[in-house]
């Protein structure tokens, strides 16, 4: 089977954290700007815009509320998903599982795809 890699970047925003992955095809360039960039192994996706994934950790106090309501202005007529990210009794902590179980259906659930998902969520490691 084909490998391809998940290319993920960490963008600094002043209403939060941003990272966005996408399934690509590995040619050797390093698309960050700006960012750090992580890539991990995954199967075999087709490099295309329907792809994208964009993780938005809101943080308190910093505007991520008005950024958000603008995203769900957009989302439809620019043909992407906003899908909250509601954790059991508030707690910003995803355990190893669960960060593993988060990270498997947001790679396989295409029908939801391109998506931003948003919620108060501390630091998942998607290299794990």
């Amino acid at each position: 089977m084909a490998l391809e890699l998940f290319t993920v970047l960490r963008l600094a925003d002043p209403a939060g954290i941003l990272f966005a992955a996408e399934l690509t095809a590995d040619d050797g360039k390093d698309r960050s700007s700006g960012g750090s960039s992580s890539k991990l192994m995954l199967p075999s996706a087709e490099m295309n815009p329907e792809n994208i994934i964009i993780i938005y950790n809101r943080i308190p106090k910093t505007g991520s509320t008005s950024f958000m309501g603008l995203l769900y202005d957009v989302c439809v007529r620019n043909n992407f998903h906003v899908i909250h990210l509601n954790t059991s009794r508030n707690t910003h902590v995803m355990s190893l599982s669960d960060q593993l179980i988060f990270g498997q259906n947001f790679s396989n659930w295409v029908t939801r795809k391109p998506a931003v998902y948003h919620g108060h969520i501390a630091y998942i490691d998607f290299e794990r």
